[in-house]
């Protein structure tokens, strides 16, 4: 009798579904990082599970190969990484352990049965979240630390700029951790509108939740989303060509509301966020003026984006909020190339696969947000992300191919 791997890995995957959202919540209160290591091991353990699973899917060749490069130059970059061991592991986990967990589920064909209840637990998680950050418009804070916790434990109010003004992010790692969840969620809901009702009512929340973060990337995020989402309705009634027009026309007249928005005197401090904007500028011109020190293979895994914040060497954070400056100054300009050409084969696969087109719209959207942040902030958005691609693409019944 042959193993079938499917099953438990269905149960560590509603484990991993459960824990993720509320992860730095439960870090933060108890003071305890190695908390995460729970997440490690549940990936770990479904990792396995596929390597070992004889009735494995067939895999995009393509994407396969360019997936294992992409690994495969992360792992090389130990051998000229400017990190110590230790903070090189800590940006192995932050980059690859998605990729991993994108490889290990792509491998299963989940039942409908099975997916509905993966859709009704990341939709149940999303509905915890947001009565958690609704609750705080009306002063009812979630407590972020405890006397155990200790420094270094979640921030319990950020503010817009220089006001008073709260921004949402109930219990992830901050404003623009919920904002990047709330896209993956969004394009998940917009992906199920047909088949879920429940879909259309959880949309309006997570919309005003979204706003409220404050998060200019997400803000953004939503935007595309919207934008690529009236797109494809738009091509069943009225074609490619008009539809691209139509939202190329929308496009540039938010672009011109935007522009006299940011000029606004009142509306600016919620776009600069007091200093964050120059800083950004003084760390794309560092970048332009390293650019041939970091050179094709970049300073090692670990030295820059969200993982080189409080870094274990005590060395320094560098950051861009971009998540391919980020890339390329970890691994130069190989591992650019590698992860711009995987990104954009997904978006192109996903586009041709199956009638939810959930994966299409999320893996899009935060491509462009990649732009303006690194989406690997709060890992909870970019595992989400990986999860709809993997369905997506194992799905073999569901293809319009």
């Amino acid at each position: 009798m042959k193993f079938n791997a499917k099953t438990p890995v269905f149960y560590l995957l509603c484990l991993l579904l459960i824990f993720l959202p509320l992860s730095s919540w439960l870090i933060s209160l108890t003071g305890i990082a190695s908390l995460t290591l729970i997440r490690d091991a549940l990936i770990g353990l479904i990792f396995v599970l596929a390597l070992i699973n004889p009735n494995c899917q067939k895999f995009d060749k393509r994407i396969l190969r360019l997936v294992s490069l992409f690994i495969a130059w992360g792992v090389v970059s130990y051998f000229w990484r400017e990190a110590s061991a230790m903070q090189w592991l800590k940006g192995f986990r932050f980059t690859f352990l998605p990729l991993f967990f994108f490889l290990a589920v792509w491998n299963f064909d989940f039942n409908s049965g099975q997916k509905n209840i993966i859709y009704k637990l990341i939709f149940g998680g999303a509905i915890v979240i947001f009565v958690l950050a609704l609750l705080s418009l009306f002063g009812v804070n979630v407590p972020m630390t405890t006397a155990y916790s200790g420094q270094g434990a979640l921030a319990s109010v950020h503010y817009v700029g220089n006001s008073l003004i709260p921004r949402l992010q109930s219990v992830l790692a901050g404003p623009n951790a919920l904002g990047l969840y709330l896209i993956a969620i969004i394009g998940l809901l917009l992906g199920n509108l047909k088949s879920r009702k429940l879909a259309l009512y959880l949309l309006v929340p997570a919309i005003i939740i979204l706003v409220l973060t404050f998060s200019r990337s997400a803000l953004i995020g939503l935007l595309i989303m919207a934008l690529v989402f009236l797109f494809m309705v738009l091509k069943e009634k009225l074609g490619a060509t008009k539809s691209f027009f139509i939202v190329i026309m929308i496009s540039l007249l938010i672009t011109l509301a935007g522009f006299f928005a940011y000029r606004s005197p009142v509306l600016q401090n919620y776009f600069t966020h007091d200093n964050s904007s120059s800083l950004r500028y003084e760390q794309y011109q560092r970048i332009w003026d390293t650019k041939a020190e970091i050179g094709l293979f970049g300073r090692g895994v670990g030295t820059a984006g969200p993982s080189s914040q409080a870094r274990l060497d005590g060395g320094e954070n560098h950051w861009t909020e971009n998540i391919y400056l980020d890339i390329f100054e970890e691994l130069g300009f190989v591992g650019l190339i590698l992860y711009l050409t995987l990104i954009i084969s997904l978006i192109f696969l996903t586009a041709k696969r199956g009638r939810d087109k959930s994966a299409f719209l999320i893996i899009t959207t935060f491509a462009v947000t990649g732009i303006f942040i690194n989406y690997y902030t709060g890992q909870v958005g970019i595992f989400l992300m990986w999860l709809a691609v993997a369905l997506t693409l194992s799905n073999k019944k569901d293809t319009n191919e």
